[in-house]
């Protein structure tokens, strides 16, 4: 439960949560291969609109996902699943995690959204971390949250 949790073990769990593994895709980043066995979920929710790659047009599959950019990827998928414009928030993060002013700009709204959705919350003493890799027991929750609220339990 305490090991953490690559880019590619994150997709596919996810691509399992929303079931799009029988469908067939184009794959779009250069360093990922039909043969990878995360390769159809990647695809799959890059052609969804869900996962997007680096500047370079890489993937990077075995890389530890971070916990902001699991918050990005549930709000993703919850809009996916709810429509877009689902979940409007004004929600302030400050106060809520100490460690806000951490948060990068591309991640700031999708941390906001997922903590007031009840899919992610804190750390120890309240803090986001959102530079910490995500830990498998926090996947398997987040992702169990993330069915909940959006009624596919």
């Amino acid at each position: 439960p305490k090991g953490v949790v690559t880019r590619g073990e994150f997709v596919t769990l996810l691509g399992r949560a929303l079931d799009i593994e029988e469908k067939t895709y184009e794959l779009g980043f250069k360093d990922i291969n039909k043969g990878h066995w995360y390769a159809d979920y990647v695809a799959g929710l890059s052609e969804i609109g869900l996962v997007k790659g680096y500047s370079d047009n890489s993937f990077r599959a075995n890389k530890e996902i971070t916990r902001e950019e699991m918050a990005v990827l549930m709000i993703r998928a919850y809009e996916y699943l709810k429509g877009q414009g689902a979940l409007d928030t004004d929600l302030e993060l400050q106060g809520v995690f100490a460690d806000y002013n951490e948060i990068s700009d591309w991640a700031l709204s999708s941390a906001q959204k997922a903590k007031s959705l009840g899919i992610i919350s804190g750390r120890m003493n309240q803090k986001f971390a959102p530079k910490e890799y995500a830990t498998r027991a926090e996947t398997a929750t987040m992702l169990l949250r993330l069915l909940e609220v959006t009624h596919q339990l």
